[in-house]
């Protein structure tokens, strides 16, 4: 057997037995570890999927032009020319005020009687714009910003209100989720420093002998980082395990949202190895921690 395996194996070794040796304070680091990771990966998910929504609903809902009642027809091919132009507009439609009356009496036949009422028809014409897929929130709006400077425009209406608290509450998940993330990821690295530093009480007399033996500081310190990062590791893969289930759930549970399937439908997230890489940098961190102030010289 050669020398480098020799010392893999013994590396290996020693780490799990850190890991029996401390199983219980090992089994709440991984918990920890599992728990940072999964609230991070579900915070993440649900950020995207707010962002998702808010696209969704921007691509159902368009953008209304309403033009002004003295808006010539020049003024009006003009402005169909230059959405048509524009990457963010999939087609325009030309609402007349006769069909916008039309349509008001269908949608609404117990206030029809209201227009008859009146004497000239108050509902503007309106261009329809229907937006390109892909087309996010913020570029809505700065189209929006442009069509409001152009003449013969009276108002401009893209569900803006419905969307900035849609967006507000992303940006809310997105802050709240690293806040939580940070202070867990904090904890899981203070409690894998303690692990760590009562494998080092433990075997104090071991490391002064493998020193007197001429060991050096790099040989002696690999064991314990290789129990932090198994520590994480195995946190990750929970996570991971726990994240599938989630999303097994919300599958079953997308069919039922109705206009917020969206937002239940699974994501695909973080994969495992990249889980269980993160948990792994986590254990490493906490074990640096604890070498720094422990094992020094």
């Amino acid at each position: 057997m050669s020398r480098s395996l020799y010392r893999l194996l013994y590396l290996l070794g020693e780490g799990l037995r850190a890991l029996r040796t401390h199983a219980a304070l090992a089994l709440m680091t991984g918990a920890t570890i599992a728990l940072t990771l999964l609230l991070a990966a579900g915070f993440a998910t649900l950020y995207e999927r707010l962002a998702r929504a808010a696209e969704g609903v921007q691509q159902r809902l368009g953008v209304v032009v309403f033009l002004e009642d003295g808006c010539a027809p020049e003024q009006r091919q003009a402005l169909r020319d230059w959405l048509a132009a524009r990457p963010e507009v999939a087609r325009v439609a030309f609402t007349s005020k006769a069909e916008a009356a039309a349509a008001f009496r269908e949608r609404h036949p117990e206030s029809a009687r209201l227009l008859d009422l009146l004497e000239e028809n108050p509902l503007p014409a309106s261009l329809e714009v229907h937006l390109a897929a892909g087309t996010t929130p913020g570029a809505v709006a700065a189209l929006a910003r442009e069509l409001e400077g152009f003449d013969g425009v009276e108002s401009v209406r893209y569900g803006e209100r419905w969307l900035a608290q849609l967006l507000g509450l992303g940006r809310g998940v997105r802050l709240a989720g690293l806040a939580a993330g940070g202070l867990l990821a904090v904890a899981a690295i203070l409690i894998v420093s303690n692990q760590v530093a009562m494998s080092i009480y433990a075997r104090r007399e071991e490391i002064d002998v493998m020193r007197l033996l001429g060991a050096t500081n790099r040989f002696i310190r690999a064991p314990f980082y290789l129990e932090g990062a198994l520590t994480g590791a195995a946190g990750g893969l929970a996570a991971a395990a726990l994240l599938a289930l989630l999303r097994a759930a919300l599958a079953r549970l997308a069919p039922a949202a109705g206009p917020l399937a969206h937002l239940a439908a699974p994501a695909p997230g973080p994969g495992v190895a990249a889980l269980a890489a993160a948990g792994a940098l986590l254990g490493l961190l906490g074990c640096w921690a604890s070498l720094g102030r422990f094992l020094k010289g």
